[in-house]
């Protein structure tokens, strides 16, 4: 069974609420519900995401154990460029030091709990040096996460990135091609 979480489609209420810490709960649970559904094989449930839900994904990754891989596409490891970036819709101070430590996946390289593998286009520079930083730090300390660049920007690169997630989702489930 493949979930996939491609974009995060949210509303400014959301937004306003949570700023990643909440929804990664609720990625949980919708898992666990799949996973007790007679007709999906609970060993086999993995979550992907692009952009914002690219974020979620690999926090998940690191929160969750429901997951049995996850695919993170130009996903942001570090909060701090992107919270000072986007201030105007970050919802907390983004002084705040922990504020920001929370969300930014880069802080928790040791706390990967299943196969995370980060992508981004190479035209998206900044994507591209932080996730394979994030990819680095984890292996340092032996947590499954690899980062592949791929052809493309933020969006362009999904075609590039879409395929490579499904044949690796079904290698680590023993599917053909």
């Amino acid at each position: 069974m493949l979930w996939c979480r491609c974009c995060e489609a949210r509303t400014e209420i959301q937004a306003t609420l949570s700023c990643f810490t909440v929804r990664w709960t609720t990625l949980s649970l919708q898992a666990h519900f799949l996973k007790n559904l007679s007709y999906v094989d609970a060993t086999n449930v993995f979550v992907a995401g692009h952009s914002a839900g690219g974020t979620l994904t690999q926090l998940v990754s690191m929160m969750s154990v429901e997951f049995r891989a996850a695919a993170s596409f130009s996903g942001s490891p570090d909060q701090q460029s992107f919270c000072h970036e986007w201030a105007d819709i970050v919802p907390f101070d983004i002084n705040n030091v922990e504020e920001i430590r929370v969300r930014s996946p880069l802080r928790f390289p040791a706390s990967v709990h299943c196969p995370l593998f980060l992508y981004a286009g190479v035209e998206e520079t900044n994507y591209v040096q932080i996730n394979q930083s994030l990819a680095s730090q984890a292996q340092k300390v032996g947590s499954p996460v690899t980062f592949t660049k791929v052809t493309g920007n933020h969006y362009s690169a999904l075609k590039f990135e879409f395929p490579k997630r499904h044949s690796t989702f079904q290698v680590i489930i023993g599917a053909p091609n």
